[in-house]
């Protein structure tokens, strides 16, 4: 969430795919929100690596 409204300060993009450009720019922009930026975007790849498997999981029991 700070990561966000720190963004929306700096006039980035909030709403929609925006969140994504957000996140993945913050750090050039806002340096002391690197360290959340990293620990954000971990647990984004974290769940999307949780979809991936469950999507692969289900196809192969035929779910």
């Amino acid at each position: 969430m700070k990561i966000l409204l720190r963004g929306g300060d700096l006039g980035m993009p909030v709403m929609g795919l925006g969140i994504l450009y957000t996140l993945f720019t913050i750090g050039k922009r806002a340096p002391e929100l690197r360290r959340s930026q990293i620990i954000t975007l971990g647990g984004f790849l974290y769940f999307i690596a949780l979809i991936i498997a469950w999507i692969c999981y289900a196809a192969a029991r035929g779910i």
